[in-house]
């Protein structure tokens, strides 16, 4: 039987500086989870909770020692009602197809 992973027993590693994907003209620094680390709902969510944010395998979150610019957001989608505009906006692309 395997253990069931912590948070606390997670280790991360930091990018080397690169241009910010968001702000020109500035360096941003990621902080990457382990890739071969177990992860499982709970831990993520968790992390999502510190501003971790997930692309493909990869889970991390903007380091940025002069920039607070990056803030995270979590929509509760089980309790999102749309407004005037998004609804007219879904209906407008209600072709639009996700392949």
């Amino acid at each position: 039987m395997t253990a069931k992973p912590s948070l606390n027993q997670l280790a991360f590693f930091a990018s080397r500086p690169h241009p910010c994907s968001y702000l020109s003209g500035r360096n941003t620094v990621n902080l990457f989870t382990d890739p071969g680390a177990p992860m499982d709902t709970a831990i993520y969510s968790r992390l999502a909770d510190f501003g971790f944010r997930r692309s493909g395998s990869h889970i991390y979150r903007p380091r940025c020692p002069q920039c607070q610019a990056c803030l995270p957001m979590r929509i509760p989608v089980h309790i999102f009602q749309p407004n005037r505009a998004q609804r007219r906006t879904l209906k407008t692309n209600q072709d639009v197809q996700a392949t």
